[in-house]
């Protein structure tokens, strides 16, 4: 666990490394790094959903090749 001074939030250090109560650093620093960080979330989101979509087709493709594979009685 994180050991930080009284008053500091833990989650923002978690994700940010930082919060608004850290020295050089001021409550809009800290906004402007979540809505950072939430835009960074959204898009990677985005694009791990579209990952899954490929790897999922590329799966069901493998496995209709070993079901025709073992239809037919063929060894790997």
């Amino acid at each position: 666990m994180i050991e930080l001074p009284l008053g500091h939030s833990r989650v923002a250090h978690a994700r940010l490394g930082f919060c608004s109560r850290c020295r050089g650093k001021s409550a809009t620093d800290e906004v402007d790094a979540w809505r950072t960080w939430a835009l960074a979330l959204e898009h990677y989101g985005r694009e791990l959903l579209v990952a899954e979509g490929r790897l999922s087709a590329i799966l069901e493709a493998v496995s209709r090749l070993v079901e025709r594979r073992r239809d037919r009685g063929e060894q790997h």
